[in-house]
């Protein structure tokens, strides 16, 4: 039996199992304000425990308990986001970005060494490689810190260029490859601007062909620029690297502006027979320039070319070269003999003038051994009191043969 007791006055009770719920304080079964009246006894039943149930002791966590276990909570579950993200990034593949797309050194004079740098970072998961680092040409010489990167790291490339003595655009690039699967081989642009906006004529002298002890040689050549401009081109401190040397320039104007020189190079043999070179040196638009100039000196005879050019050989029986044997001096001289090595590779033949003081001899192929590099050494005796041997190099290659079929 549920056991009833008596409600306080002026409060509801609730309603018994079973029973069914009385209107909340204002407001009737029909919709109508009801009044309360506070005397009026009300009826609750007290439900016993059933069987087996048992009390649950103690009182509920304190706010500040709960607070602790929430900010407990979340700080786990962003280390587990943390844990899922580092483990998703090292699922993902490398990728390689870059921090310039071009290597461009701008104007540039000549024997100069500069340096530019790009930085190469893994923005992808998992390891990047680089190799193979390499570049197009041997102006450059190339460098890096680290071939591994792992996710966020960096690696510094160093190039260094040197310009040389060429004028005009640089268009070279820098090539690696990665293990990035969307950029497998990377290529970056190397830019330079070598005196461009100048021009020699021509862009390198002739061979100076001179007389130990003889008369001085000059030849001449021309700087313009290549388009019409408003500037003075501007020549100065210039300046020869050898004592033999000497140089001279006029200005050429065309509209009160210095659009050019005429330069003139002198060379005053030397005693001694055999090759010599130099440099003709200048602030060129305030920019280091430099131009070769070389030759050879010889005694006694001179050699024009100095050596049998047969250039790529497609008839052996047809290809021939001719070299030029003059006396220095007027001293009319006989050739004794002409042997070359390796025997018997070339036959010649002599075609001498009257004064016997000019011999041009003349090289044919004798056997032709396609599988020998074309390369041999002529040596020429002669009577000549001040040179009594000539060598001379015999230089060309063979044709590539058609397939047959």
């Amino acid at each position: 039996m549920i056991p009833l007791i008596a409600a306080q006055p002026g409060r509801l009770a609730p309603p018994a199992p079973g029973a069914r719920a009385a209107p909340r304080p204002g407001r009737g079964a029909s919709g109508a304000d009801a009044v309360l009246e506070p005397s009026m006894p009300r009826i609750v039943a007290r439900v016993p425990l059933t069987a087996g149930a048992a009390r649950i002791s103690g009182r509920c966590p304190a706010h500040g308990a709960g607070l602790r276990g929430r900010r407990r909570g979340a700080a786990a579950l962003a280390a587990a986001l943390a844990a899922a993200s580092l483990a998703l990034a090292a699922e993902a593949p490398p990728r390689a970005e870059l921090s310039t797309p071009v290597l461009d050194w701008g104007k540039c004079g000549h024997r100069q060494e500069l340096t530019k740098t790009v930085a190469v970072t893994n923005t992808g998961g998992g390891q990047l490689r680089i190799e193979k680092l390499r570049s197009s040409c041997s102006c450059t010489a190339v460098k890096i810190d680290t071939q591994a990167l792992g996710p966020n790291e960096s690696a510094e490339i160093a190039v260094v260029l040197s310009t040389g003595t060429v004028m005009g655009y640089l268009q070279k690039y820098l090539e690696f490859h990665t293990s990035d699967p969307r950029s497998p081989v990377v290529k970056i642009p190397i830019l330079a601007r070598i005196h461009d906006e100048v021009k020699a004529e021509p862009w390198v002298l002739p061979q100076f062909t001179a007389v130990a002890e003889g008369p001085p040689v000059t030849q001449e050549f021309t700087l313009m620029w290549r388009a019409k401009s408003a500037r003075n081109l501007a020549l100065e401190n210039l300046r020869c690297s050898d004592k033999a040397m000497r140089i001279a320039a006029v200005p050429i104007k065309k509209d009160g502006i210095v659009a050019g020189y005429t330069l003139a190079v002198t060379i005053a043999p030397p005693a001694a027979e055999g090759l010599f070179n130099g440099n003709i040196l200048a602030d060129l638009n305030g920019l280091p320039w430099e131009f070769r100039v070389y030759g050879q000196v010889f005694v006694g005879i001179v050699v024009e070319p100095a050596y049998f050019q047969f250039g790529r050989i497609d008839d052996p029986e047809t290809a021939q070269s001719s070299i030029v044997l003059t006396s220095a001096d007027g001293t009319p001289f006989r050739l004794l003999d002409i042997a070359c090595t390796p025997v018997p590779f070339l036959a010649f033949t002599v075609r001498s003038n009257d004064a016997g003081t000019e011999h041009t001899v003349t090289a044919k192929i004798a056997i032709a051994d396609r599988a020998s590099r074309f390369f041999g050494k002529v040596r020429i005796r002669t009577d000549h009191p001040k040179k009594d041997l000539v060598e001379a190099t015999c230089l060309g290659f063979w044709a590539a043969e058609a397939k047959k079929g």
